[in-house]
């Protein structure tokens, strides 16, 4: 476990030592509405709904991940994003996990990283990438994620509501 912890550690020194503070020029702050027509899991169209409920401000985001329902909707998770270049310890899903959160150069995307410690050190690591649309009206997701069980990938695509 102890070699699995430095290997983690040594992952963010190199990931913010490679990224410098960049000031985002794109804001997030909005409600989001999955769009299933354009959404692909796996390079599979899907039936999946859902919506998100962004805050963002000078150093945080808060993603409020939503689940729509017959009765009543279903908040999944709630994250708060660092958005300083700090690195953050969080849970999820009962797990403990870590984050990052860098951008692009122009400020235009936002990356972040997650690693996520299951026991018997296996982890899993999952980066998403975050792009508005030049309108600001569409979010796009393209979402990695590596594991002993392999790899997953997708591209969310929500509508602003």
């Amino acid at each position: 476990m102890h070699t699995l912890t430095s290997l983690i550690v040594i992952f963010f020194i190199f990931i913010s030592s490679t990224i410098y503070a960049i000031e985002p020029t794109v804001n997030f702050s909005g409600t989001w509405s999955l769009n299933s027509d354009k959404t692909l899991l796996q390079g599979k169209r899907t039936s999946a709904q859902g919506e998100m409920d962004i805050r963002q401000e000078e150093n945080s985001l808060t993603i409020k991940r939503i689940s729509p329902g017959r009765q009543e909707d279903t908040v999944i998770s709630i994250e708060e994003l660092p958005l300083d270049g700090q690195e953050k310890d969080i849970v999820i899903s009962g797990k403990r996990a870590k984050l990052y959160v860098s951008w692009s150069t122009d400020g235009k995307k936002m990356t972040i990283f997650y690693i996520i410690l299951f026991a018997q050190n296996d982890t899993r690591t999952t980066t998403e990438v975050w792009e508005l649309s030049e309108d600001g009206k569409t979010l796009s997701i393209n979402y990695t994620s590596k594991s002993s069980k392999g790899t997953r990938t997708a591209t969310y695509v929500y509508d602003k509501q």
